[in-house]
């Protein structure tokens, strides 16, 4: 087990300072245990180069949360800011609020709405609300490892803005009316090794060009009781972006986590 962890320590090193433009996914912040509580977790990641390169980045995330009884809210928020030899790379964020009530361990009506930007893909503003069901398909716990898969089905109304260029919209303003789906895998390896994969699926039945898929893997190395290491890789796909707009968008990022 010890080779396993410090292993697994030399990967997640490997991937410090690897950044491409991507997709946060605000499932990954759900904290919810089932017990009453108030939880704030921060996170913070700094880039910066002097020299033959000029760059800076910025990366932080914000998750507030409160449990009590059968009912669970929390707000996340995620601001990404980057400039290369003084001209912005990177410029986008998020603010999502979600709050829950549990009909019994493995059922859960889910309420949320979000507002985000990003303007390297041209989104001036993507409003969203909505509201699903959620259901644990599998859990297995041993001592300190365990597994749990969840899966959500729901339905949104999403709305999208686009930057504009020249006399011509790169893409039209939308109002759709979609389907929302996820499976979320996680996985606890030890008291300080965990490591999870969530997966989106968003689409308007009558204009399956709008489809859109998130997907997250990520790994947490416990530092400290209130500290961890955290390394992600994000995948972004959307079937009809702004022309000149790629349909896909990977990141790679790792960072430091603070939870109180």
């Amino acid at each position: 087990m010890k080779n396993v962890y410090s292993m697994t320590i030399i990967f997640l090193l490997l991937l410090t300072g690897i950044m491409l433009n991507g997709q946060i996914n605000t499932e990954k912040f759900r904290q919810d245990n089932g017990e009453d509580a108030f939880q704030f977790k921060w996170g913070f990641a700094l880039a910066l180069h002097k020299g033959n390169t000029d760059l800076f980045r910025v990366d932080t995330d914000l998750n507030v949360s409160y449990s009590r009884g059968k009912n669970y809210i929390f707000l996340v928020g995620n601001i990404t800011y980057g400039e290369k030899q003084k001209d912005s790379y990177v410029n986008k964020g998020f603010v999502h609020l979600r709050g829950i009530r549990r009909f019994s361990k493995r059922l859960m009506l889910e309420l949320f709405a979000q507002e985000e930007f990003n303007k390297f893909i041209l989104l001036k503003r993507r409003s969203l609300i909505g509201a699903g069901l959620r259901t644990l398909v599998y859990k297995y716990e041993k001592g300190d490892a365990g597994l749990a898969v969840n899966a959500g089905i729901g339905f949104m109304w999403e709305t999208e803005k686009f930057n504009q260029t020249g006399e011509t919209a790169r893409k039209d303003d939308t109002s759709l009316f979609k389907s929302t789906n996820y499976i979320s895998i996680d996985y606890v390896i030890n008291k300080l090794l965990k490591a999870g994969n969530l997966t989106y699926m968003q689409f308007n039945t009558g204009r399956l060009k709008s489809t859109k898929i998130y997907s997250d893997l990520f790994f947490e190395v416990k530092l400290a009781k209130a500290l961890s290491y955290i390394a992600a890789v994000n995948y972004r796909f959307d079937n009809n972006p702004p022309v000149t707009i790629k349909k896909y968008d990977i990141q790679v990022k790792n960072g430091i986590t603070l939870q109180l």
